[in-house]
């Protein structure tokens, strides 16, 4: 096993058909709420005149709890594998760019350590569907109506549920988007080793992802930017960490009992919520200065800018200081937990809270290295990271990502 700073040193070696068919379009409340635009005009009118501005975020490592980390042994061995799936399954230039940076393998290698190839070789290519399923969200700005965004969410839904808790051999409808119909080898690969009840939760989790994101991307509540509160609830579910949490069965044949599952109980809700929120934190962190430059401004910190009347440095810090708290009351939560343990299920319990210590610390060490938020000439000395703020440029053209819906 390696400690968190042997395999830091490690990381850094490695960074180098058309249907006609549409779902109908579930009733959704589109007259009560504000347009998402409207609350991030406000937002953006706080980085008026910091075009140029020099942003530090201080050293997160330095802050991590001292957990050893564990890199699977078949890593390098699926890494030619994931290229070569990747060119196959994703024929947009753009799209490929951005996977060559995002090193994959590396993330799941640590985060399930003791798993088998084929079980770390689906495993990493279901954390690879995300980026591009998610960035085609990302991708639309003001190009995309909210009837496309909720046929997109639709389309994701049912077929990650025909996908894992149907006996259809293929899809009811052929997809012409590789971003969702990607999922169905992916899917049906982890119910051939899953037992239903743990498909199911993979299910729920899974659409639970796909309906906030989606909706995150159509309306807000209110005219006004949402509380920090507020944005945190959501980023806790778009993060999208918790449909990773749900595989420990098939990849280690090992799951939470009932009882200790996080909707049955306090202290494993609690670990599963600082799990989430501690690679949403250092996500939207790194990934501020690539936002602020797109006009992307509702994240944690202009959240906390605006709502707490901070400057953008003083929000970073802030930002900084949450994520030492979250590790703070995650290590606190394992200890209670292993307060209430009894010699039943012990073991199980212990497993699976390993895997989510290990999704929480690996984001970390992962993200520093992910040429996806950074570029190494980012990192200083000190371990700080030093950005200059470039300001929003609106893009050309009338590029929308869900055309192909129209």
């Amino acid at each position: 096993m390696l400690s968190a700073s042997a395999c830091w040193m490690w990381l850094q070696t490695k960074l180098s058909f058309r249907s006609a068919w549409k779902p109908p379009l579930k009733s959704f409340n589109l007259t009560s709420r504000q347009p998402r635009g409207q609350s991030e005009d406000a937002l953006a009118t706080m980085f008026q005149g910091l075009d140029g501005r020099k942003l530090f975020i201080p050293n997160m490592e330095a802050l991590s709890p001292p957990w050893a980390m564990e890199i699977n042994s078949h890593a390098e061995s699926i890494r030619g594998d994931i290229d070569a799936w990747q060119s196959s399954q994703y024929k947009d230039a753009k799209i490929r760019k951005k996977l060559a940076v995002l090193n994959a393998v590396t993330f799941i290698a640590v985060g399930y350590p003791r798993t088998g190839r084929e079980a770390l070789f689906n495993i990493t290519k279901f954390f690879i569907w995300f980026f591009p399923w998610d960035d085609a969200l990302d991708d639309t700005a003001d190009n995309c109506q909210p009837a496309d965004v909720i046929r997109y969410r639709d389309d994701s839904i049912r077929l990650t549920k025909e996908s894992l808790i149907s006996d259809l051999e293929r899809p009811s409808q052929r997809h012409i988007d590789p971003r969702i119909e990607g999922l169905w080898d992916i899917a049906r690969n982890f119910r051939a080793r899953m037992t239903p009840q743990s498909a199911q939760r993979l299910a729920k989790n899974l659409c639970q992802f796909i309906s906030t994101t989606a909706n995150d991307h159509i309306v807000k509540s209110g005219g006004k930017p949402r509380t920090v509160e507020a944005y945190l609830k959501c980023r806790e579910v778009n993060i999208g960490v918790y449909p990773i949490m749900e595989l420990t069965f098939y990849a280690d044949k090992v799951e939470l009992p009932r009882k200790w599952r996080p909707e049955n109980n306090a202290t494993m809700a609690g670990i599963w919520k600082e799990t989430a929120w501690a690679i949403l934190i250092v996500n939207d962190l790194l990934s501020l200065p690539k936002e602020l430059q797109q006009g992307q401004y509702d994240s944690l910190v202009p959240l906390l800018m605006y709502h707490r009347g901070l400057t953008l440095q003083a929000a970073v810090d802030q930002a900084v200081q949450m994520l030492h708290e979250v590790y703070d009351r995650l290590q606190k939560f394992e200890v209670y937990l292993s307060r209430q343990l009894t010699s039943e299920h012990a073991e199980e319990v212990k497993a699976c809270v390993q895997t989510y210590k290990n999704l929480a610390i690996c984001n970390l060490n992962w993200s520093y290295g992910c040429r996806r938020y950074l570029d190494q000439s980012n990192v200083q000395n000190d371990g700080s990271l030093a950005f200059e703020i470039k300001a929003y440029t609106a893009p050309t053209g009338n590029d929308n990502p869900l055309e192909y819906l129209h």
